[in-house]
């Protein structure tokens, strides 16, 4: 899964410390929440912007609040 994160992740930077973050991650979050969070995030919040305007991919790993941001989540599809 993280070859597809990496994938579609728009900057390219330090891929090793990306992928450590991704693993770390995924043991808490399912992966397919990180893709799909990403996705919104390419779609709104990073749209237009120059890459270096946009986090090093282990940043937004580390620094997103994935377990809140999945309850919310599904307490809207409930």
């Amino acid at each position: 899964m993280f070859q597809e994160f990496w994938a579609r992740y728009p900057r390219h930077v330090a891929k090793k410390a990306a992928e450590k973050a991704f693993i770390r991650l995924v043991k808490k979050v399912p992966a397919r929440f990180i893709i799909e969070h990403l996705e919104l995030m390419g779609c709104t919040e990073w749209r237009g912007r120059e890459l270096r305007h946009i986090p090093y991919p282990a940043t937004f790993l580390n620094g997103e609040s994935f377990e809140e941001r999945e309850e919310a989540l599904e307490d809207e599809l409930s």
